[in-house]
This record gives structure tokens, sequence and C-alpha cells, in this order.
């Protein structure tokens, strides 16, 4: 089964969204980036193999979360 990646990012109207990979339209639109942390933390948890990508308000990768099994484990 196929990683779910979800994505935290800057809102180029203000704010910020969390998106699914390939969808069109956010999940879920948060006015602050705490807001939006505090809902996806848990939220991306849930799902089944799942990746959280929290991004900068620049749009570079602040951060990567990954939850359920990942055959890639690194030491560090």
């Amino acid at each position: 089964m196929a990683r779910k990646r979800y994505f935290l990012d800057p809102n180029p109207g203000g704010g910020w969204d969390l998106k699914k990979e390939g969808a069109k339209r956010a999940t879920r639109h948060f006015d602050t980036k705490d807001e939006g942390l505090g809902f996806s933390r848990p939220f991306v948890r849930e799902q089944q193999d799942s990746q959280l990508i929290i991004k900068k308000k620049d749009g570079v990768i602040q951060t990567e979360h990954t939850y359920g099994n990942d055959p890639k484990k690194y030491p560090g």
C-alpha cells in the first residue's frame, strides 16, 4: 500500500493549508501554523502508513513525520 503524504503549506492568500498529495483542494485551512500543527499531527497519525511534511513560510521543507510502517529507517 502506498504511503499517504500530507503537506502543511503556507497559503498564498494567508494562513496555512493541510493538503493531501495530488489533491486540488486543501483538506483544511488554518489561520496560523500552530493551529495547523495542532490539527495535522493527530489527523495524519490516524491514517495508516502516512507522512506529514511541514514547510516553512518560504516553502522550504522544515520537517517530516512518518507514521506507521517505515521500511526505510535510517539511524539518527
